[in-house]
């Protein structure tokens, strides 16, 4: 089984796993049905559900989660932020630890709600980009847009490509850039505006000059939104998965 040695976030990993081989059609469905769940979902026997499947989907897929999660540090400050910003805003009940300081109980229950959705799609997505190559999204992409009229399902597939191959990308860039930084210890510096605006300008100017390589590589291989149709298979785990993401999709909709 042929795997990375230091996974990326957002990077596809090569596997013989049952969810690297699922029809990539239906492996859409199951993410959109399983955000949509983590949207709806309220209840701790609900998030319950939710994170087992998301666990168990890690397991199959044979996808180092500790790795991934350590290397998602930036949007675990996303998530903090967010929570610390629901525990103290929202008005309820004082906490008995902190309730001199605004927090209630009506806050924290919202916050760890909301972190505990955001963590879910952060995680689905992931495990998406993992299992799935850029260019069977983009064919399933087209395929479920085909019978929507008046829309360009060839340029919007190739859009969404584009955006997945950019992410990354981007991250990598921003690692680069920052491990550069430490090494010239910028962040001995008492004021950290500088070298974040920094950081800032050399990602810019790194995404944009890496965005332009890909135009000018299309461009020369003489792009066209006319490709051979795509042959996809569907197994029988295939359409367990999306039956049960859809069963977890109705879950969440009960109160």
């Amino acid at each position: 089984m042929a795997r990375t040695a230091a996974p990326a976030l957002f990077h596809y990993l090569p596997s013989d796993s049952p969810v690297h081989a699922m029809d990539p059609r239906l492996k859409v469905g199951c993410l959109a049905c399983l955000g949509v769940a983590a949207a709806l979902a309220s209840t701790w026997w609900q998030f319950a559900l939710l994170l087992a499947a998301t666990a168990g989907a890690f397991a199959l897929a044979s996808i180092p989660s500790g790795a991934l999660l350590a290397r998602s540090a930036p949007f675990a400050v996303l998530v903090a932020v967010v929570f610390a910003t629901k525990l103290f805003v929202t008005p309820g009940t004082p906490l008995p630890v902190a309730g001199a300081l605004g927090a209630t109980v009506e806050g924290a229950l919202d916050g760890g709600a909301f972190a505990l959705r955001m963590l879910l799609v952060l995680a689905l997505c992931t495990l998406m980009m993992a299992t799935t190559t850029l260019l069977s999204l983009k064919q399933a992409i087209e395929w479920l847009l085909r019978p929507v009229p008046f829309v360009a399902e060839a340029r919007v597939a190739t859009a969404v490509e584009l955006t997945f191959t950019m992410l990354p990308l981007l991250f990598d860039s921003y690692r680069e850039i920052a491990d550069a930084q430490a090494a010239r210890c910028a962040q001995v510096r008492r004021n950290p505006l500088p070298r974040m605006l920094g950081l800032l300008r050399t990602l810019l100017e790194t995404t944009l000059r890496r965005a332009d390589d890909i135009v000018y590589a299309m461009e020369s291989r003489c792009y066209s939104d006319v490709r051979t149709a795509p042959a996809f298979a569907t197994a029988a785990f295939d359409k367990i998965a999306l039956l049960t993401a859809a069963t977890l999709l109705a879950a969440c909709c009960l109160p």
